[in-house]
């Protein structure tokens, strides 16, 4: 009959035949898994057509396309991790750029190694820009005292009850507008916000007045604030002790393009770096996740191909019930029957046409029968290799007819093909119903879509 290409083998590309396979071949060969008993061991054999090996040659090549995807992340992590250990992270002598006058401050995210610590912290640093006219000075004053209403609590409910620092920072509004503040009695709070001093059990009231000046613009503010007796931790007092730090190196030499941060806090020694990307880690989940993938998508592509092979079986049965009816009525043996369809189906398939599995089935049936298997054998291999009801019944039929002679085949495939015609109707029905199941979803989306297009506008005029 020819060569022909199996509908299941697909072209290996090159990667597959050198040492993703060897590698393949050998982990498979040592897990020596029961083929029998293998979950997709029936569609591959099915899908197959005859062919041997068909279960292991896919376990391989599943087997090596996994080699293949967990190879390339793991090149890639390693690259990844080696570049970025090449990197010098460290802030280099402590020196952060400051952006250009009137672009606005930004914000750095930093990590802080202390000497004697084996974690590191997180800290923010927020840098502030470099000058305004009057009226612009006026509406930052504004907005500036606006921002130290608000944020004067800081993280204390109200200032009725003030048990940790409060909001005083030494520059507002992106370091446009400097504050100073006066407070009495003093001792009480320092002018960065933290409570030095020791309150009352039931609170001491302190006044805090405020100076805001933007270049030659000023504006004060006062509030009365009662301080309770504040509850830091140890790590706390040295975190805060380390952003006040931060907060002092942000007014010294301000005209200077850079901030040397603080070195050293309370006799500990601080390291400053930036944080790492998070390509390693996205490289990660994807090690983990493309190798799993790959081998559920496997499995769901042979589903999908079985699924397929058994529908289209299910169509093509009454097809070739009338034309082995037709051929045994003209006087064709059951061989010559087979033979005559499969070299038609051979023309049509050199013209493109579409493959049937059948057919293939068929044409290996006739191989068999060349090969030495007994042809009633072969008709019985062909009903149990499609695997459906209808085509076990057919082998067997063609089987004992030759057995007991033809008599009577004829009428027989003649009755049968007339019952498979309903069963046609039935599975072109259903067909039809998953069709318009399929359907559903685009005709909501599209529902959805013209009742936007329809209510929005009339919303909008409202």
């Amino acid at each position: 009959m020819g060569k022909r290409r199996s509908v299941f083998r697909m072209q290996d590309p090159v990667w597959y035949r050198h040492p993703f396979r060897a590698a393949a071949e050998r982990i498979y060969d040592r897990l020596h898994p029961d083929e029998r008993t293998m979950k997709l061991g029936r569609e591959l054999t099915e899908l197959g057509e005859g062919r041997k090996n068909c279960i292991r040659d896919y376990y391989v090549r599943k087997i090596s396309g996994m080699l293949m995807a967990v190879f390339i992340c793991g090149a890639a992590l390693i690259a990844v991790l080696a570049a970025e250990n090449g990197k010098n992270r460290s802030v280099t002598g402590g020196l952060l750029e400051r952006p250009g006058y009137g672009a606005g401050g930004t914000d750095r995210s930093l990590n802080l190694t202390i000497s004697g610590e084996n974690e590191s912290e997180a800290v923010d640093v927020h840098l502030r820009a470099r000058l305004y006219t009057k009226p612009e000075a006026r509406k930052l004053l504004r907005q500036a005292q606006e921002e130290l209403m608000q944020g004067l609590p800081g993280e204390n409910p109200s200032t009725d009850e003030v048990r940790t620092a409060l909001y005083l920072p030494s520059e507002l509004q992106d370091g446009a507008v400097q504050a100073d503040y006066y407070i009495t009695p003093p001792g009480m709070i320092e002018e960065d916000g933290s409570i030095t001093g020791e309150p009352d059990e039931e609170g001491t009231l302190v006044t805090i007045t405020a100076t805001l000046t933007c270049q030659d613009q000023v504006r004060s503010q006062e509030w009365i604030v009662r301080v309770c007796p504040p509850r830091l931790t140890a790590q706390e007092a040295l975190v805060k002790k380390i952003r006040d730090a931060v907060e002092t190196a942000q007014t010294e030499n301000p005209a200077d393009p850079q901030m040397q941060l603080p070195r050293q806090v309370d006799g500990r020694t601080l390291h400053w770096s930036y944080p790492q990307e998070g390509t390693v880690r996205m490289l990660l989940i994807i090690l983990l996740i493309l190798p799993v993938g790959f081998w559920v998508h496997e499995d769901s592509r042979v589903r999908d191909r079985a699924k397929e092979r058994k529908e289209q079986l299910e169509l093509d049965y009454s097809q070739l019930l009338w034309k082995l009816t037709m051929l045994l009525s003209a006087g064709l043996t059951i061989r010559g029957s087979f033979t005559r369809i499969a070299a038609q189906y051979q023309a049509q398939l050199e013209g493109s046409a579409q493959k049937h599995y059948v057919y293939e089935e068929m044409i290996l049936t006739l191989r068999e029968m060349r090969s030495g298997v007994p042809e009633a054998s072969a008709y019985e291999n062909f009903g149990r290799r499609c695997a459906l009801p209808s085509y076990i019944k057919l082998g067997s039929l063609l089987s004992q007819n030759l057995k007991k002679g033809s008599k009577g085949l004829t009428a027989l495939l003649e009755h049968e093909a007339v019952l498979s015609l309903e069963q046609h109707k039935m599975a072109v029905r259903k067909m039809g119903e998953k069709a318009v199941i399929r359907m559903l979803l685009p005709m909501i989306l599209m529902f959805g879509v013209v009742l936007v297009v329809l209510m929005v506008p009339a919303f909008l005029s409202m």
